[in-house]
């Protein structure tokens, strides 16, 4: 039976953690409701605007503004900038009609969010870390459910919303197989092959120590390096495995991520959730430096958990120094056994088709609680 056309607005953005799991929920969305009308309502110049453009979803510009972190001016701006966001998201919602909007946390989805809530959607969240951020937790009240992409610590308030489902994926991901990865980025096979990424925008803390902790590895000549180094650093990152005589393929930014994950024996990677819930697709064994400015502090937490069942292992990044990050990667690289028992402890956090569970809770809900067929 041919499924009903929706109407659908995703709220928030900002980071990759944010718009990647939303992105992949409305594909999913798209795939399952032909003919559905999704919106993107974020900031204008930032990742949600280029990706909702290049997957044919209508984006809107909202203000928003930061939490106030001092100050009786910040506290205004806030106040006045938020207020802007979201009757401007209540305009867009009363002409649009949507069935139900989703946020997906953050500052950016608090307008659309609200003014979702002021008109009586039904609203639903997306939570992808280990402890909720500060908007996830006060909407939360008042949302129909939250997803959760790991399972949530600490005492929360109705424990029956939040529904650990794992983070949505992008429909592209797939296993390519190892040849054919190399020569998607004109490379020759080598004993091992490290994959760096520091997430979408680029990590300074973790660009600025990698070609010196590579460049110390026993493993060194058996290596070769794939580094996602962001926009603003990969110059002076290429510049750096030039100057160690490092084999090396930096990028700024990388599309067909596929060809990534499945080129790579082992990779260096921050602990946020999208970062997560890609690597435990494809399994692979992981050393993790937090962000250590996350809210929260999620990204260490993120780190702590998935490291205690052995998938990984962490450095915080102030001890991430070329010596020890070379350790790490040599201890994994030295140890077959190693590497395949850490694999295998990426299955507790794998969840199949976690947009497709997403959308079969979102339908029975709004179908009074009875399943759809």
């Amino acid at each position: 039976m041919k499924e009903k056309a929706l109407t659908v607005i995703f709220c928030g953005g900002g980071t990759g953690g944010h718009v990647f799991p939303s992105l992949a929920l409305a594909q999913r969305l798209r795939e399952k409701h032909a003919g559905s009308k999704i919106l993107f309502l974020g900031k204008k110049g930032k990742l949600e605007e280029y990706l909702a453009a290049k997957n044919d979803f209508a984006f809107h510009d909202i203000a928003c503004c930061q939490f106030p972190e001092k100050g009786i001016a910040d506290f205004f701006r806030f106040i006045l900038r938020t207020l802007a966001g979201t009757i401007s998201s209540l305009k867009i919602i009363l002409r649009e009609k949507p069935d139900f909007i989703i946020g997906s946390g953050g500052y950016v989805s608090i307008p659309g969010v609200a003014a979702g809530l002021l008109t009586g959607k039904k609203v639903y969240l997306l939570e992808q870390n280990v402890i909720p951020g500060k908007t996830n937790k006060i909407f939360a009240l008042f949302a129909r459910k939250i997803f959760t992409g790991l399972p949530v610590s600490g005492k929360m308030k109705l424990r029956d919303k939040w529904v650990y489902t794992g983070n949505p994926l992008r429909t592209n991901l797939k296993l390519v197989s190892r040849d054919s990865a190399l020569r998607y980025f004109g490379m020759n096979r080598k004993p091992f092959c490290i994959g760096i990424i520091g997430g979408s925008q680029g990590a300074a803390g973790i660009n600025g120590v990698m070609p010196e902790a590579l460049n110390l590895m026993k493993n060194r000549d058996k290596s070769q390096v794939i580094h996602i180094a962001g926009r603003k650093c990969a110059d002076a990152v290429i510049k750096k495995y030039r100057d160690f005589n490092i084999d090396a393929k930096v990028l700024e930014f990388i599309d067909d991520i596929e060809n990534f994950y499945s080129a790579i024996d082992v990779i260096v990677s921050r602990a946020g959730a999208l970062a997560l819930a890609e690597i435990s697709y494809y399994r692979l064994p992981a050393l993790l430096i937090p962000f250590p400015h996350a809210a929260q502090d999620h990204q260490k937490l993120n780190a702590e958990l998935v490291s205690g069942t052995g998938a990984a292992c962490w450095l915080n990044e102030g001890e991430a120094i070329p010596p020890k990050i070379a350790n790490a990667l040599d201890r994994m690289l030295d140890d077959a056994g190693l590497r395949g028992k850490m694999r295998a402890s990426w299955e507790k956090f794998y969840r199949t088709d976690s947009a497709g569970r997403i959308i079969e809770i979102i339908e029975e809900d709004m179908n009074g609680g009875k399943k759809t067929v």
